[in-house]
């Protein structure tokens, strides 16, 4: 797990070669309506809508989006992507 400092807000990550998460602590009293979270082919960003993103950042590879999701449970963040291994489609 790796912990990286954003602004004020502190996200972190796991990832393996096929599979990557994100754990975010958005600001108190935020539900799923204030969120804009997108994970696109090759990028993904999460965020409050009509804000600066928390995290905006290139995927590092191609994302499997049909098999990404994200959740808000007990007041944090989960973004989960599959990535496509390495000579695999």
């Amino acid at each position: 797990m790796r912990l990286v400092r954003t602004h004020t807000l502190t996200h972190t990550y796991t990832h393996t070669h096929t599979q990557c998460n994100i754990y975010i602590r958005p600001p108190r009293g935020v539900t799923k309506q204030h969120l804009d979270i997108t994970i696109a082919t090759n990028r993904v960003s999460v965020g409050l809508k009509g804000e600066v993103p928390f995290v905006d950042e290139a995927t590092g590879g191609a994302v499997k989006v049909s098999e990404s999701f994200w959740t808000l449970d007990d007041g944090e963040v989960r973004t989960s992507y599959a990535t496509w291994k390495h000579g695999a489609r």
